[in-house]
């Protein structure tokens, strides 16, 4: 077919084998999620309210939730145990990006392009109110599907999409709770617990407007303690994310 990239990955992650009751997942219905990413720490005293209710919004088919922890708080006594380096850049590359360099726990950002407290649901609404007007994202087509003992995911469509820029499709492995006791530092003695904690940010190709095809072995998706996968596709470096939807690991 004119126009389509394949990428074949083997052994990528070298992983943990997708539970036997992995059925097919077909997520193209319904209007393109909205991402939320979570940025919080084990470390901050104001992050245990937004903690608790990204819990409602991964409960939410109209939106991809997903909790990055960050390590900059780790001065003040305990080292995040869920924290890595890489999120607290991400964080930073969105706010160079808006041009307000405000980064903050808990803070979350809508589809790259907005921002709101992470605790104050009245701001996360608006903030995806004008985040969804903003980013006047393309109307691209997103499918995962498991079949053969493996995931495909398709990006875009046979007749291109005009972008400014390439895209970078990423796959984040997800842990759909983690409950972590804290010993030290602003939550010392108190028992947190995480919602859509990404273990690993990888990205797996790139998307330029032609119809793209990824494929996945069963045994290369999930690693350690992960038990979903998220993908999205962004533009440039801490760009506008353009699609998202989740991976169904589960009948």
């Amino acid at each position: 077919m004119r126009g389509m990239a394949i990428t074949r990955l083997v052994s990528f992650f070298g992983g943990l084998a997708l539970a036997s009751n992995l059925a097919m997942a077909q997520q193209t219905l319904g209007p393109m999620p909205t991402l939320l990413e979570l940025y919080t720490s084990q470390g901050c005293s104001s992050c245990p309210p937004a903690d608790k209710l990204i819990k409602t919004y991964a409960k939410r088919r109209d939106i991809v939730a997903l909790s990055f922890n960050v390590d900059y708080w780790d001065y003040l006594g305990w080292k995040d145990t869920l924290a890595k380096r890489e999120y607290s850049n991400r964080q930073r590359t969105y706010a160079m990006k808006r041009g307000d360099g405000e980064v903050y726990t808990p803070q979350i950002v809508v589809n790259g392009v907005t921002h709101a407290v992470g605790s104050m649901r009245g701001r996360i609404a608006r903030a995806i109110s004008v985040a969804n007007t903003r980013s006047k994202k393309p109307n691209v087509p997103l499918t995962v599907v498991h079949k053969n003992g493996k995931l495909t995911v398709k990006v875009g469509r046979d007749q291109p999409v005009a972008l400014h820029r390439s895209a970078t499709i990423w796959l984040a492995t997800v842990r759909s709770k983690v409950t972590v006791p804290v010993k030290r530092g602003e939550n010392h003695g108190r028992t947190l617990t995480y919602y859509n904690v990404v273990d690993k940010l990888t990205p797996i190709g790139m998307w330029s407007g032609k119809q793209t095809i990824i494929e996945l072995m069963d045994e290369d998706v999930l690693q350690g303690k992960a038990d979903n996968c998220a993908v999205m596709i962004q533009l440039g470096k801490g760009g506008p994310i353009v699609a998202a939807r989740w991976m169904s690991t589960s009948g």
